[in-house]
């Protein structure tokens, strides 16, 4: 705060030396973002040491120019201020602190919602799926373990996450990672389709959301190819760890969650019990 009214003073003080027609008056709204942003450099500038030390005006040069105005306006607008009966500086500085506190208002709503019964009965029903791990493949036979199927799926999201191991087996490979939505047809909706890295202890993590009803099964697989041709006949690769973690769409965790808190006893039984012998006493 010192730093932004040393700036105000500085710029009144020195105004007759820059008074031109040719510089732009601020309006009183800008202005105020002008010095709500300063307040932000100041505040950023006193918890960093290594940040410029230094009240000179043109630290906040970059502020200026993102509404369009230069140092120079910003000396000719408060060099005006002296000169305008109706105008008060103090009114610029209260509009900025309601900018200030507007946001701070907003911030601690977001801090609110992360914590809201929704995300709660999110974190509640999470669930891991598939967990499995060192899942080695050293020839054809062992491609098989690197398919894996999720019976019984629903709405929601879905992170396929772990990490793997691919030396480089031929110079053609543009092996896949395939993920679909299986109905109980056998037609689908390709979910993904992205490549395997030809690299040591790749971690990977792919986040899915399955917004419609009518699938019954998730299909993964590390051992897609888009053209057959690039298969190849002794496969290596190492899956070190895979984990598949579900979490229902918002509606049906906080049906669950209010399913489960009313299903609780409220009273225990000796109370329930002490509360009938008084009704057949009375």
């Amino acid at each position: 705060m010192k730093r932004l009214l040393y700036i105000v003073l500085a710029a009144l003080g020195l105004s007759l030396m820059w008074a031109c027609n040719s510089y732009k008056v601020i309006p009183d709204r800008e202005l105020a973002q002008i010095f709500h942003d300063a307040m932000l450099v100041n505040a950023y500038i006193s918890n960093d040491a290594k940040s410029i030390a230094s009240d000179s005006v043109k630290v906040y040069e970059p502020i200026f120019a993102k509404y369009g105005y230069t140092v120079e306006d910003f000396r000719y607008t408060m060099e005006k201020f002296s000169r305008r009966k109706s105008a008060r500086l103090s009114e610029v500085a209260e509009m900025m602190v309601l900018l200030l506190d507007r946001e701070a208002a907003e911030l601690n709503e977001q801090v609110v919602r992360l914590d809201t019964i929704e995300n709660v009965a999110r974190r509640r029903f999470t669930r891991t799926l598939l967990e499995k791990e060192n899942i080695q493949i050293r020839g054809a036979a062992d491609t098989s373990l690197m398919v894996f199927n999720l019976e019984n799926i629903g709405k929601g999201d879905y992170t396929i996450s772990g990490y793997y191991t691919l030396p480089k087996e031929s110079k053609i490979n543009n092996r896949r990672l395939l993920v679909r939505w299986i109905r109980p047809d056998s037609t689908y909706s390709q979910a993904i389709n992205t490549m395997v890295y030809q690299r040591d202890s790749m971690n990977y993590i792919q986040k899915l959301k399955l917004d419609k009803d009518g699938f019954s099964r998730m299909y993964i697989s590390f051992d897609h190819f888009n053209n057959p041709k690039d298969r190849i006949k002794k496969p290596n690769m190492t899956i070190h760890s895979i984990k598949i973690e579900y979490t229902p769409d918002v509606k049906e965790c906080v049906r669950m969650l209010f399913d489960e808190q009313s299903s609780m006893r409220i009273f225990a039984d000796t109370m329930l019990h002490l509360s009938g012998v008084q009704k057949s006493v009375e």
